[in-house]
């Protein structure tokens, strides 16, 4: 019956609910039709796709770009077609008004920071055009300044980097690409422009993670970067190193041509050990010009008959050694072809080389022909030319007396620097003693004058009245009221109206129970009872006491009942 009676009490309620339950569910529905989000349209997909291509085939990604219908994309995917076209047209060489104009409206959309994955690659690719387009160091290096900042800002990309990559990756892989990538080329512009330890700041951490990661191209190159820096900044052990790594990485790659590349760095890096005077004796540069040989002819070798940039390089390090060796038929073979190839960088040494070799070899005809050449003036006759290398060989000598002059002034100074410091340390420690201890003894007058003030009050009232003090205090005591402490504390203010004060300033130091400690013991309380008011054990109310003396260093419970 009682089940009966609840059910039908509770049926007007689900009558009720028939009511509007249906609108709820038709307003569900109508909000999760709203989320629902429009999936992108497929050419958003193909951007993605092509950005995994572009690179090794630019042809096929320019031609699928140019087809693509973009009055479907939104306005950040048609900024980014505008960003991939111009990355193609760089890999093309079509550099000009068109990539500027499509950089440019790149720009505009992802500076804002709207996406900065995508930020970063814009700056960077200007960065790279400008590079092309020689429009200055300085505006290179802010592009890529900029890219580096946006990169390191950036903690997301869109999924279809990660999802379209051929091989697995992951959202921060695809992020650290891009940024050791700008790293390098931050790097390199520095090395370029001889700011080589700012080269090897971004270069270092760039270079770890190419060769962590296997990605042996860009490491080759950021070895090759960091090894050149290290190399114009006289650190041949470093230079060496990466070297020697890169050249691992090129021939993991099995490209030939980076290893004959590496060969021809090594060999050039024992020249400049040579040329700085970098080795301790004769012998260890003897054993540098004979691994200079060696290095030289394995990178000319592996180049065989194909006429590289550096080809000139790798000579001219030959006609350097075989020189220094007094291999002069060896020298001179070399140092033709080096003086003979055409945009050499090395003529004037190669002429230098043939100017040495041939006077060594007594053909002083030759030699002064060289020597014309390398001076970039006529001579009469070879005792001209003796006296021009006479001239510069007393000049040398004079700038070396001079450097070696300059060096003991600099040493001297140095001396007289670290005496002037000494000395100025030393009146600075006397200075702190002296104050420090002019402090203290004005401390402890201070200190005594309180004492004093302090004994001066306690002793205002004669013995009769403290006598009665104490009574009244003790009747306190003996009343068990509840505030009866503070009772006590007021009698004693009572009677000496400036004591507290004086007891602060005589003891700093002390807190507040130790101060009433030393009140209640000038009341002639004993410490069972002073631990009673203070609501303390006996033992505690002892250790008071003795704290008191440790910190004031006296006892002046005593000096105030004396």
């Amino acid at each position: 019956m009682g089940e009966r009676i609840k059910h039908i009490q509770l049926f007007p309620k689900f009558a009720a609910m028939k009511t509007w339950l249906p609108i709820v569910l038709a307003f569900s529905f109508l909000t999760a039709c709203a989320r629902q989000q429009t999936p992108p349209p497929p050419e958003e997909d193909v951007l993605y796709r092509i950005e995994q291509f572009y690179q090794p085939k630019p042809d096929s990604a320019a031609r699928i770009l140019d087809t693509l219908d973009i009055s479907v994309l939104s306005e950040k995917e048609r900024a980014h077609h505008c960003l991939l076209k111009a990355r193609t047209n760089q890999l093309q060489w079509k550099v000009g008004a068109e990539t500027d104009s499509l950089l440019h409206e790149a720009e505009n959309y992802f500076a804002n920071g709207k996406d900065q994955f995508l930020e970063a690659i814009t700056y960077w690719t200007i960065s790279l055009d400008a590079l092309m387009t020689r429009k200055g160091v300085k505006f290179v290096l802010d592009y890529q300044l900029k890219a580096l900042q946006s990169i390191e800002c950036c903690r997301h990309v869109d999924e279809r980097f990660v999802s379209y990559s051929p091989k697995p990756t992951t959202e921060q892989n695809v992020i650290d690409n891009i940024k050791y990538s700008i790293t390098m080329r931050l790097g390199m512009a520095y090395a370029e422009s001889h700011y080589y330890w700012e080269s090897i700041r971004y270069l270092k951490p760039t270079e770890a993670f190419f060769y962590d990661n296997h990605l042996y191209t860009m490491h080759t190159t950021t070895a090759y970067g960091l090894g050149l820096s290290y190399m114009r900044l006289n650190e041949p052990d470093s230079s060496l190193k990466y070297f020697e790594r890169g050249y691992l990485s090129a021939e993991k790659r099995g490209n030939r041509e980076d290893m004959a590349l590496y060969h021809s760095l090594l060999a050039r890096l024992y020249k400049n050990m040579l040329e700085n005077h970098l080795y301790e004796d004769d012998t260890e540069a003897k054993t540098l010009l004979l691994k200079a040989v060696a290095e030289s002819k394995k990178s000319l070798d592996i180049l065989g008959d194909t006429l590289t940039k550096y080809k000139s390089d790798v000579m001219d390090v030959l006609a350097y050694a075989y020189c220094e060796l007094h291999q002069y038929d060896s020298c001179i073979y070399y140092a033709k072809q080096v003086y003979e190839m055409p945009r050499s960088l090395w003529k004037s040494e190669a002429a230098h080389y043939l100017y040495q070799s041939y006077l060594a070899l007594g053909d002083n005809e030759k030699a002064l022909h060289y020597v014309n050449l390398y001076l970039g003036m006529d001579h009469d006759d070879v005792s001209e030319m003796m006296a021009v290398a006479k001239v510069k060989e007393e000049y040398d000598l004079k700038m070396e007396l001079q450097n070696k002059d300059n060096e003991h002034q600099m040493k001297r100074m140095r001396l007289y620097l670290l005496i002037a410091l000494l000395f100025i340390a030393l009146l600075l420690t006397l200075l702190f003693v002296s104050r420090y201890r002019k402090n203290k003894e004005i401390e402890v007058l201070r200190l005594r004058e309180a004492q004093r003030l302090l004994e001066v009050e306690l002793g205002q009232i004669t013995g009769q009245q403290k006598e009665m003090l104490q009574q009244r205090v003790m009747v306190i005591y003996q009343s068990r009221v509840k505030d009866r402490l503070q009772r006590i504390l007021d009698e004693f203010e009572a009677a000496y109206p400036k004591a507290v004060e004086r007891l602060k300033a005589a003891c700093p130091n002390l807190n507040e129970t130790e101060r009433r400690i030393i009140v209640l013991s000038f009341l002639q309380f004993r410490v069972k009872e002073e631990a009673d008011l203070l609501g303390l054990t006996e033992n505690t109310a002892q250790k008071y006491r003795s704290n008191i003396k440790k910190k004031v260093g006296f006892d002046p419970i005593s000096a105030l009942a004396d």
